[in-house]
């Protein structure tokens, strides 16, 4: 019997888990499916974020965020889904001299595990505010509870300023023209070509 409320060791140590509520069983099965059920139970979603005024933003006197935001064309945020491609706009003030300028996102799951870490490409920017946006294609993503941290960075090197978790949202599963009924286990599902033939 192993008692805890580290959800790595859980998963890690636990091939079964029970979730407990005031001494009754909520959840049983599977230490991946409790853990993941109980992470997007507590988890509060945050699909935006914006300071208008530079002088109240988070960040340093050379780079100050603006604004982060999940943005879809075809759905509102809060109902994403494994066949959604959305985005991430990122927004910040440039306070500095023109610099070479870039920007960094990291995606995690709700466990905390680093999904992704991707790199904009690096730009001259001149002092004000400077744009970016990250496209997350449909078919990348499994269902499940993501948080986003974005770096904002000086000639690919030098990190100006870090905020960690500033969204955090849900990918729902897509199951309309799925004959498998599983559980589809990892946090990315990508399509990737796969062929089969008779041999």
């Amino acid at each position: 019997l192993f008692v805890s409320h580290n959800m790595k060791a859980v998963k890690s140590l636990c091939k079964n888990a029970l979730l407990l509520e005031y001494g009754q069983i909520v959840d049983r099965g599977t230490s991946e499916t409790v853990v993941n059920n109980y992470l997007s139970k507590v988890a509060d979603n945050v699909s935006s974020v914006e300071w208008p005024n530079a002088d109240e933003a988070p960040g340093t006197e050379i780079a100050r965020l603006r604004s982060v935001a999940l943005s879809c064309k075809t759905k509102d945020v809060s109902l994403i889904d494994v066949s959604t491609e959305f985005q991430v706009d990122i927004s910040f003030y440039n306070l500095g001299p023109k610099d070479p300028l870039n920007l960094v996102i990291r995606l995690y799951n709700i466990t905390g595990e680093c999904i992704f870490n991707v790199v904009s490409d690096c730009r001259e920017m001149n002092n004000g505010v400077v744009k970016g946006t990250c496209f997350i294609p449909k078919d990348f993503l499994n269902a499940g509870v993501y948080t986003i941290s974005v770096m904002i960075v000086r000639d690919l090197s030098k990190q100006l300023f870090l905020m960690d978790e500033i969204l955090q949202f849900e990918v729902h599963d897509d199951r309309d023209d799925d004959k498998w009924f599983g559980e589809w286990i990892g946090s990315v599902r990508p399509k990737l070509r796969f062929e089969i033939e008779q041999g």
